[in-house]
């Protein structure tokens, strides 16, 4: 009986990430310009609209484009939103994997906003916000 109620319990567990993992997915679509970042080494800096520096995501695909003063990269794949520990010591936090790398990066979406930076495994990491 215990192991009907636990399976229970799990399958209920599963699927209300998965929903959670999906809204996200939604609020995400759409092209996202960049705003600000900042970095343990290069500090806080403010972008101006219009600086073509944009993340596009379109179902589990994304697009990326990044403008240096000289040069555009750009890199096209696929992602996934879910929820998990990056490393031994920190907390359970919304994650996002490109490409399958299995290196998250952390990832919010809050007032139209969404900030895409390291976790806190790495100490002088640091983070990107964008708007749509």
């Amino acid at each position: 009986m215990k192991l009907k109620y636990f399976i229970a319990v799990l399958l209920v567990t599963i699927a209300a990430c998965k929903k959670d993992a999906q809204k996200l997915s939604s609020d995400l679509q759409g092209t996202w310009e960049l705003v600000s970042s900042d970095g343990g080494w290069s500090g806080h800096h403010e972008y101006e609209p219009g600086n073509g520096n944009t993340f596009a995501f379109d179902g589990n695909n994304y697009s990326r484009v990044i403008k240096s003063t000289d040069t555009t990269y750009q890199y096209t794949g696929t992602f996934k939103i879910y929820t998990g520990k990056p490393c031994d010591f920190a907390e359970k936090q919304t994650l996002i994997d490109f490409d399958n790398s299995g290196f998250a990066s952390s990832f919010a979406l809050s007032g139209g906003r969404l900030t895409i930076g390291t976790t806190e495994c790495i100490m002088d990491g640091g983070g990107s916000t964008y708007k749509k």
